[in-house]
């Protein structure tokens, strides 16, 4: 960026979002907001302001001048599961994030979230959202990304929705070009026999090395998407939702990490501080969207001039 910029970062979870602005993009974080102590304490951990509160009792004026808001409302209410209840569900936060845009009318919005709200169960609701934005006074698009076209080690797909105010813009501008993909194995420094090893550790591993190659995929492509539940230390094969022969962490060629190795895969340091029990600290990792993804598109939004 080639000037300094407020942010707010809302559902702020481990800090990902939060990093992009300070870390990669030199900006400020005037405050982060979230819910969940344990997140809220690893994000003063790693030096932010934590504003530890339900969204809903934020009065957002008390942060003055503001250029970017962004943030992952909860995903659960716009899930894959055939019994979410999307916009009458008690824990959809979209709603917050428009209010958070319209007491700060920020240069710019982030709003981070599952594919599936574009699906066809909640496309009325999604469109209704991107017009509520449209009528603050904002240009506004959207598109499902890769997480593995920013860089990433990890296939991760979300839907990011971008708004830009119409006073400084006339469009929302997206990368040209993708970066080249990075396989999991070049992110953790594994080797094939590292692979099998990690394979050997999974619930149902590859019974015979040199007949079995499904185990090998890190050496080939990026992760499967890190998890924050259900086995999160397990990164599940290709492919597996196509199975339907069991949950993820039981097709044989899944392969088990670290938690600092899915920080790796996550686009954090491996040393990124994260407070909490393990179940905490899983969950705040697995819900959290790689900084350089968020940095990539912030950074073309904010100054026009920038590329990626």
């Amino acid at each position: 960026m080639s000037a300094a910029f407020n942010a707010v970062t809302l559902f702020a979870g481990v800090g990902s979002s939060s990093r992009a602005v300070r870390d990669l993009l030199g900006g400020h974080v005037e405050g982060a907001v979230e819910y969940m102590p344990e997140a809220a304490e690893s994000l003063r951990l790693n030096g932010f302001r934590a504003v530890e509160a339900d969204i809903r009792t934020v009065d957002f004026k008390r942060f003055g001048l503001v250029h970017l808001v962004m943030g992952g409302p909860p995903c659960q209410p716009f899930s894959q599961s055939a019994d979410n209840d999307g916009q009458f569900d008690p824990r959809d936060m979209i709603p917050e994030f428009l209010r958070a845009v319209a007491e700060l009318f920020p240069e710019t919005f982030l709003m981070e979230e599952v594919q599936t709200l574009t699906w066809k169960k909640h496309r009325a609701y999604f469109e209704h959202v991107i017009s509520c934005f449209e009528a603050l006074g904002y240009v506004v698009d959207w598109r499902i990304v890769n997480t593995a076209d920013h860089g990433v080690a990890q296939a991760r797909k979300r839907l990011m929705v971008i708004g830009r105010r119409v006073d400084t813009a006339t469009e929302v501008r997206w990368p040209e070009h993708k970066r080249d993909h990075v396989t999991m194995a070049q992110a953790l420094g594994w080797d094939a026999a590292e692979c099998f090893k990690r394979n050997q550790m999974a619930p149902e591993p590859a019974q015979v090395e040199e007949a079995d190659g499904r185990h090998l995929w890190p050496l080939e492509r990026p992760s499967t998407t890190v998890v924050g539940s259900f086995r999160p230390d397990v990164q599940a094969t290709p492919g597996y939702r196509k199975a339907g022969d069991g949950p993820r962490q039981n097709q044989p060629g899944c392969v088990v990490t670290t938690h600092a190795e899915r920080l790796i895969l996550q686009g954090l340091p491996a040393d990124w501080k994260v407070a909490g029990r393990d179940a905490k600290r899983d969950l705040q990792v697995g819900n959290s969207c790689p900084s350089i993804v968020l940095a990539d598109l912030v950074g073309l939004n904010l100054n026009p001039g920038s590329e990626v």
